[in-house]
């Protein structure tokens, strides 16, 4: 079922309160209140970021980020840094519809692949988008 009335927007650090809460469901990183809007400052103004919020009644129920990368041999690719949507929202298209904003700036910007890490949970929802699994992926966190 899809849900009626979601609108798309460029993030601002207006809507950093309700950003952090949404990723506080896929990460653990929580920035001090005191530091949190001048990160999204920051954020915000970086030009090689693209990234949205969903709003549906008001409340922002979906965050989108994307990343774009001039690689050393020419062209340009993107990683997908951040897709989460409220648990309560999930399965009715919002996903969906940030994924798609998210790959029209990579497209727009000549990209030449896209790139993201999923959860395990996840994985069904990037490949019914068009996604496949390409090796292995792996981190250190600092």
């Amino acid at each position: 079922m899809q849900v009626n009335n979601v609108h798309l927007r460029p993030f601002s650090p207006t809507y950093i309160e309700s950003v952090i809460a949404l990723l506080q469901l896929v990460s653990r990183f929580e920035p001090e209140p005191s530091e949190a809007l001048e990160y999204a400052k920051r954020f915000e103004c970086m030009d090689n970021c693209y990234s949205f919020v969903a709003i549906h009644e008001g409340r922002v129920i979906g965050f989108g980020s994307i990343f774009m990368l001039n690689r050393v041999r020419g062209g340009c690719s993107a990683v997908i840094e951040d897709l989460v949507v409220a648990q309560d929202m999930q399965g009715h298209g919002v996903g969906r519809a940030l994924l798609e904003k998210l790959l029209e700036q990579a497209r727009g910007k000549g990209c030449f692949k896209v790139s993201l890490e999923a959860a395990d949970s996840a994985l069904s929802f990037y490949e019914a988008c068009g996604f496949s699994r390409a090796g292995q992926s792996m981190k250190i966190n600092l």
